[in-house]
């Protein structure tokens, strides 16, 4: 699988490596703030109000948000390094996807709109994917979905075909400018908004997630609708 393709504000092999580092070094406070958050939550160091387990979920969420951002950077560096290598297996793709979008919900009725899963396939439906990662993708998707739309909805939903599984991120937001949709897969860039600000983010999410769906001989697709905007890919059936 080919590296991400080259941008004007690509990084040398030693700005590779030191993010690659820097990342790791993240990572290990990031994973003690969220087993402190789970025992907590759990009342194993005292009972707690629900406001309060209300609250720590907030925080367990945001901290998933940083994983995924950790996520982005050391994977466009291994990809840039020649070093992305899929763990593929038979995976149930109905759990997996409910797994991935377990505690967006609430964060998606904390925006004003609400998030259907339309899975339309069996817990014994199999694809042929690296689980991680493929969570990873489902769960960017959903979340993107969620800072771009201020009212209506965003359906997630998984078909099964003939010999594949659809995955599909609808949503009612703002959608992209038409100038820019060519770009949205370009490692670092950042669209911008209906007022034409630029919008936040490290601009690595969809580079990334487009470099893992098509390690898995798939492309994710971004079909403008009125309204808003779908993000699709395949899974081919183990």
């Amino acid at each position: 699988m080919s590296a991400l393709p080259p941008d004007d504000r690509g990084l040398g092999p030693e700005a590779i490596e030191f993010l690659n580092l820097a990342m790791h070094e993240l990572r290990s406070p990031l994973v003690t703030i969220r087993g402190y958050v789970e025992m907590i939550a759990q009342g194993r160091l005292g009972t707690i109000s629900p406001q309060q387990k209300s609250r720590l979920r907030v925080v367990w969420r945001n901290s998933l948000a940083m994983d995924d951002i950790i996520d982005a950077m050391m994977e466009y560096a291994r990809i840039e390094q020649d070093r992305f290598v899929l763990s593929r297996d038979a995976v149930p793709i109905g759990p997996l996807v409910r797994r991935a979008t377990a505690l967006l919900a609430d964060a998606a009725e904390q925006s004003g709109v609400r998030l259907v899963e339309k899975i339309d396939v069996s817990d014994h439906v199999l694809v042929d994917a690296d689980a991680d990662r493929i969570r990873r993708v489902v769960r960017g998707l959903v979340d993107n979905a969620i800072k771009f739309t201020s009212t209506g909805e965003i359906v997630l939903r998984v078909v099964e075909r003939d010999t594949d599984v659809e995955v599909s991120v609808t949503d009612t937001g703002c959608g992209i400018h038409p100038h820019e949709l060519p770009r949205i897969f370009e490692p670092f860039f950042k669209g911008t908004d209906a007022d034409g600000a630029a919008l936040k983010g490290t601009g690595l999410g969809l580079a990334v997630a487009a470099h893992v769906v098509e390690a898995h001989g798939s492309t994710l697709r971004c079909d403008e609708h009125v309204g808003g905007c779908r993000f699709s890919f395949t899974l081919p059936l183990d």
